[in-house]
């Protein structure tokens, strides 16, 4: 050991082992100082595509970590292809549960512009196909039908009952029988004028002709039901005349998505099922319950909406997310909520995308901290990691917070990339 002099204890460089006369010189490449093997090790992260391999990115703050990350995986995104767009639609057989279907990019919203076309086309030419003389000679038809059956019907028990000495009378409450006098209906003092045992002779035969009438007005309700039912049938097949030829045309053009067709032929069956909503005359079952405050029919025309949960048209490359509030809503979606009636109610054109859906087919970047720090957000982000999808769910049904009727939106397949960036003891 030796003691050292005042000039020893400097750091001495000499300006020639730099390979420029001026910092102005020299050419920066994009890796922070002294990082190559992290940044090596993200690159190396990054491009592994296989299932489960994400990345945490650990250091100290004002190492450079946010910008090379971003850096280093916007090279990557821009060179990816464009993911899918998503959509969520009615579903017609279980409402409560919609269907999510995935299109090309820039699909969605061509979709969504071809059903809103598509019902406002419905709601003009429905009410033609009513207006048709085809139409009104064929109800008319069936009217004629229904009324002679029925006025037969009752002709046979009304003569019957004048054979036996009464009259048909209606009333309020129905169809009444009263005795007869010289073909003509005796008052209620002629009645109690007749001996006891006359009077019980007529009680008895009116008794007898009661079971009699009501078997009549018996067939007479069958044969109502069954005229309604016809009408009906009717108005179905000239609504299907009319609108089948529109959709198909959407059937040829989706064509190659099965799942798109499916839809539409549901949405056919649904506007045949529901003509009411496209007359003018035709009224909601609801709104005459409710009267003003029923659901509008534009309300009720919602369910054959599109909700575009991610569009994409304008996409380049796959999606680069930075979620700065990674809470559980933000990442996993929500489902939105109107008050009406009283009461919180919902749909599925209220169902909200989070950061996970934006970045579906690309890279998510996290803020360890930030997610830990938040109520659920790490146990969602678990749960999308290990069951591959994204399914929408209320945290306030999930832990009974708030009573309310909600959605069980059908899950979202996941393919994200997830780098969380956080210091090392975090890791």
């Amino acid at each position: 050991m030796r003691e050292l002099g005042p000039a020893e204890l400097k750091k001495k460089c000499d300006p020639a082992m730099f390979p420029f006369k001026t910092t102005d010189d020299y050419e920066f490449d994009s890796e922070p100082p002294h990082q190559e093997r992290g940044t090596s090790a993200i690159d190396f992260g990054l491009n592994i595509k296989s299932e489960g391999f994400n990345v945490f990115v650990a250091g100290a703050a004002g190492t450079g970590r946010n910008t090379q990350v971003t850096n280093a995986i916007n090279e990557i995104a821009s060179r990816e292809p464009v993911p899918d767009d998503w959509v969520y639609v009615n579903n017609f057989v279980s409402e409560d549960e919609p269907i999510a279907i995935s299109l090309p990019s820039g699909r969605g919203i061509i979709f969504k512009m071809d059903i809103k076309e598509l019902i406002a086309e419905l709601r003009d030419e429905i009410p033609k196909a009513f207006e048709s003389e085809d139409y009104e000679i064929r109800k008319q038809d069936l009217l004629k039908e229904y009324k002679k059956k029925r006025d037969d019907t009752l002709q046979r028990v009304e003569e019957e009952a004048f054979k036996k000495g009464f009259v048909l009378k209606q009333s309020a409450t129905g169809v009444i029988l009263v005795p007869a006098k010289d073909e003509e209906p005796m008052t209620a003092e002629e009645f109690e004028a007749l001996p006891k045992k006359q009077k019980d002779s007529i009680d008895k035969k009116k008794h007898a002709l009661h079971i009699k009438i009501e078997q009549a007005l018996g067939e007479v309700r069958v044969l109502e039901k069954a005229a309604k039912s016809k009408i009906k049938e009717l108005a179905q097949e000239v609504v299907l005349f009319s609108v089948k030829h529109i959709i198909d045309e959407l059937r040829f053009k989706y064509r190659e998505f099965e799942n798109v067709v499916e839809h539409l032929n549901y949405l056919q069956h649904d506007v045949v099922s529901n003509i009411g909503l496209f007359r003018e005359d035709g009224e909601d079952a609801q709104a005459l319950v409710l009267g003003n405050r029923g659901p509008s029919k534009k309300n009720l025309l919602k369910k054959y909406d599109v909700n575009l949960l991610v569009d994409r048209r304008h996409s380049k490359g796959a999606p680069v997310i930075k979620e700065v509030n990674p809470n559980y809503y933000n990442l996993i979606g929500r489902i939105e909520y109107e008050a009406q009636v009283g009461s919180m109610t919902t749909d599925f054109t209220m169902i909200a995308p989070g950061a996970f859906h934006k970045a579906n087919g690309g890279y998510l970047i996290l803020q360890a901290m930030d997610v830990l720090s938040s109520f659920m957000a790490w146990e969602a982000l678990k749960r999308v990691i290990k069951n591959h999808e994204i399914k929408v769910e209320d945290i306030n049904e999930q832990y009974r917070l708030i009573s309310t009727s909600s959605l069980k939106p059908g899950a979202i397949p996941s393919n994200i990339k997830i780098v969380m960036i956080g210091p090392a003891w975090m890791y």
